[in-house]
């Protein structure tokens, strides 16, 4: 498998509010996006994401 380091951007951020995880995992899966988008800022704006290193 190949890796591909990118920024991560409002577009992935997005992304990952749409991964869904079953079972024990469910606790890593994100609300969705506007929710996040409301509550949880530290990946919604590229100010932030720089500061919390989500690049």
């Amino acid at each position: 498998m190949k890796l591909k380091l990118v920024e991560f951007t409002e577009p992935c951020a997005k992304e990952i509010c749409e991964w869904k995880y079953e079972g024990e995992y469910s606790i890593y899966s994100y609300p969705e996006w506007n929710k996040v988008h409301n509550e949880i800022e530290a990946i919604t704006t590229e100010e932030k994401r720089k500061m919390k290193r989500y690049k």
